[in-house]
């Protein structure tokens, strides 16, 4: 068969791809990163052509609830009406156990749970199947909230399952027929996540203080056995406590896309207000000592700034926005051209301060114009601690 993955370089795709090829299946990958995109469609009919079914694994990139669910809507809407022109006759989609007895969760079930309604509204003949959290979902959960050490987390009770197990059930219903609602798929021991979280960073040697709490976005509606798989449940061999012997990652049967990508934080992603034509880069550090007030309010009129900080914290402020507070391992940035630069001072006065800063320059403009005393006094600016 000729099978499409969508989300061809994550987690799940790359490996449901493999089990797939060594099967003896024709895959088509479909990722942006290698010339599909399924928020623009482009590429997509041509991709499409000739396929028999399509395993749809994508994942949200890290923002917002409204554009993660946007996220999800535009992509599955072109994936579905690719698929139709194209003539496939089978969709498969990976989704969650649960998701539609809970109220709340992360805006990735709320992209799931739209997934699920194009699909099962559409035209093509689709099966989905839900499966419960993957191993590693206890030390991501509490990575969302982990500051200096501390992480707040849910004390969910979930049933677990190993990557590899849901991605050879994915291969093994796509070369069927459709069934619509697929069985519930999980590993085969109930835990919790809390614990499994702990046990996680003990073997990655990982120091985090765990607070449980249902004040986050894994709130109360997601209770009890709510995330347990239901009756006559498909259950994958693969135990949590034998992921933890094999050393919590399971590198050696990861995509190289995927190994890349889960090595990699992202720190930021924004779209800037202007590139400059045949913009120069520049890379510089910035060392201040304890207590500094950085450098006057100046502007960078050759382009946009993205910068990070390595150490210590700087107190931050734009025109436009209020002073915060930017800490080490954390990034930021301005939009530079006419937009005022007020703020990069070292905030503690303990401790130095120490920052990157890229720079995108316009040919001509100089580094950083600073403002005069006229410009400071009508900006109406004055300078303020951070709430």
């Amino acid at each position: 068969m000729r099978i499409a993955v969508a989300g061809a370089t994550g987690n799940i795709g790359a490996r449901t791809a493999s089990f797939l090829e060594r099967a003896g299946h024709e895959v088509v990958p479909i990722s942006r990163s290698l010339g599909v995109d399924l928020i623009t469609g482009r590429g997509l009919d041509a991709a499409l052509k000739g396929v028999d079914a399509v395993v749809d694994a994508i994942s949200s990139p890290p923002v917002s609830s409204d554009e993660t669910l946007a996220y999800f809507g535009t992509a599955t809407r072109n994936l579905l009406a690719a698929e139709a022109r194209a003539g496939v006759r089978h969709h498969v989609l990976l989704s969650i156990v649960g998701l539609h007895r809970i109220i709340g969760g992360t805006a990735h079930y709320a992209g799931k749970r739209e997934q699920e309604r194009l699909i099962e509204e559409g035209r093509v003949p689709w099966t989905i199947v839900p499966a419960t959290q993957f191993h590693d979902f206890g030390a991501l959960a509490g990575s969302w909230t982990e500051r200096d050490g501390v992480a707040t987390i849910a004390p969910l009770l979930v049933q677990p399952i190993a990557p590899d197990d849901i991605a050879q059930v994915l291969a093994e219903v796509a070369t069927g027929e459709p069934q619509g609602r697929y069985v519930d798929v999980a590993g085969p021991e109930p835990q919790d996540l809390v614990d499994m979280a702990r046990r996680t960073n003990d073997v990655l040697g990982r120091k985090v203080k765990l607070v449980p709490t249902w004040s986050g976005p894994l709130d109360e509606s997601m209770a009890g056995n709510v995330l347990l798989p239901g009756e006559n449940a498909r259950i994958a061999p693969t135990t949590f406590d034998q992921w933890l012997a094999a050393g919590a990652r399971q590198e050696e049967a990861m995509d190289p896309h995927e190994k890349a990508k889960n090595t990699r934080t992202d720190l930021q992603s924004i779209t800037p207000p202007f590139i400059p034509a045949e913009a120069e880069v520049m890379t510089v550090r910035i060392d201040y000592p304890p207590g500094d007030p950085g450098i006057p309010p100046h502007r960078h009129p050759g382009g946009p700034c993205f910068g990070y900080i390595l150490e210590g914290e700087m107190v931050f402020e734009v025109q436009g926005e209020p002073p915060r507070v930017v800490k080490a391992g954390e990034a930021f940035w301005e939009p530079g051209g006419d937009a005022i630069h007020y703020q990069d001072a070292n905030n503690r006065t303990d401790s130095p301060l120490r920052f990157v800063v890229t720079m995108l320059m316009a040919p001509g403009q100089p580094l950083l114009v600073f403002l005069d005393d006229d410009e400071l006094q009508q900006s109406g600016w004055v300078r303020r601690s951070p709430a």
